[in-house]
């Protein structure tokens, strides 16, 4: 075997970009297998001999290679680490569905077509994406509806949609409140659950334009969705109430297919998800994640109860969150930076809250 040291989905190489550089460099090598390890910045191939390897390893190691600005490192291995990928074994959570093909190429570009993100009453800018809202307006400050407000109804071009809702048992609901995202590439929405106090059970999301993963994650469980384009997304019961969803901001997401493991760069995504609003409390049974529950719970604080509060709310929150705040928080800020480089050699330096730790990873002279 051969490993490619700089070389995996994590930097954005694909099964199909090794095969090229296996093409380009060595037409007479016959490689018998490519392995792309999830989450790793490396690969391994495997040669139908050591001197096939050797020969490759010679060719490629330290060299440059056409469309890519690194020299590619290589060392040989005997054998493979263990590179079983659970995530495709997973069970769905309960009252997750996902329909593929729900609407044709046709009444994809028909919606479509039917939204303008020209500066109106109904679009809105966020921090990670272009929002609209018809029916009601979900307010991101609050995670609240005003249910005796609405807005500009949702398009009549759009009715065709709750026809294919009531045919694929979508829930028992003529939809009112529509939320349309638009994500360009490098563009996620974090983890989040929708507020149990303003939505009905059953909230349908439709994607169209590009394909993502979405991320459920319950706990300690994490599931990980590809969401095809014009799929619906039936999010009932359990998956609903109590799994958050959302979608990692990066340009590419790791997918299967009959090759294997590989990467799959997104492109503009545009989702549909239709809501009905409530009117009245919630009654799930998960109170955790209900605001219901929690408003009507609320209690004087004494000094017993205070630190499992800071320990459920604090503690238990930056564990759910550091995943998702370690793949999004790379980039120094330039003030830091440059008081680290104004430090004499041999300071001494306490980093108190270090997050992810990125101003001390591959920084030269610094030793932790």
């Amino acid at each position: 075997y051969l490993v490619i040291c700089n070389a995996g989905l994590v930097t954005g190489f694909t099964r199909e970009a090794v095969e090229k550089i296996l093409e380009n460099f060595i037409d007479s090598v016959r490689h018998d297998e490519i392995f792309m390890p999830p989450g790793k910045s490396y690969c391994f191939i495997k040669f139908s001999s050591a001197k096939v390897a050797e020969k490759f390893y010679n060719s490629i190691n330290g060299h440059s290679i056409d469309g890519h600005d690194s020299p590619l490192y290589l060392t040989f291995c005997e054998a493979l680490p263990n590179l079983e990928d659970n995530t495709s074994l997973l069970e769905l959570p309960p009252g997750l569905r996902i329909i593929e093909n729900f609407i044709t190429p046709e009444e994809e570009s028909l919606i479509l077509n039917n939204i303008s993100w020209a500066d109106d009453d109904t679009s809105s800018e966020l921090k990670h994406r272009k929002v609209k809202h018809y029916g009601y307006e979900f307010r991101y400050d609050t995670n609240l509806v005003d249910p005796d407000n609405p807005i500009a109804p949702i398009p009549k071009e759009f009715n065709f949609l709750q026809q294919h809702f009531k045919e694929n048992d979508c829930g028992q609901f003529v939809y009112d409140q529509l939320t349309i995202n638009r994500y360009l590439p490098g563009q996620g929405i974090p983890p989040h659950v929708d507020t149990h106090s303003v939505f009905e059970d059953t909230i349908l999301s439709l994607s169209t334009g590009s394909a993502c993963i979405m991320d459920f994650k319950r706990n300690e469980k994490k599931i990980s969705l590809l969401l095809p384009p014009r799929s619906l997304l039936v999010m009932s019961g359990e998956s609903r109430y109590g799994w958050t969803h959302g979608i990692c901001p990066r340009h590419n997401d790791i997918v299967r297919d009959a090759n294997g493991i590989t990467t799959r760069p997104r492109s503009t995504r545009t989702s549909f998800t239709f809501r009905k609003i409530r009117r009245g409390h919630c009654q799930c049974s998960f109170n955790d994640e209900c605001d219901s529950k929690k408003n009507e719970s609320k209690q004087h604080i004494d000094n017993a109860v205070a630190p499992k509060l800071e320990n459920s709310y604090v503690h238990d929150v930056y564990e759910e969150i550091s995943s998702h705040f370690d793949e999004t928080r790379h980039k120094q800020w330039p003030n830091v930076a440059q008081f680290l480089q104004s430090l004499e050699f041999g300071s001494i330096l306490m980093d108190v809250g270090c997050g992810n730790g990125k101003y001390l990873n591959d920084v030269p002279g610094i030793f932790k």
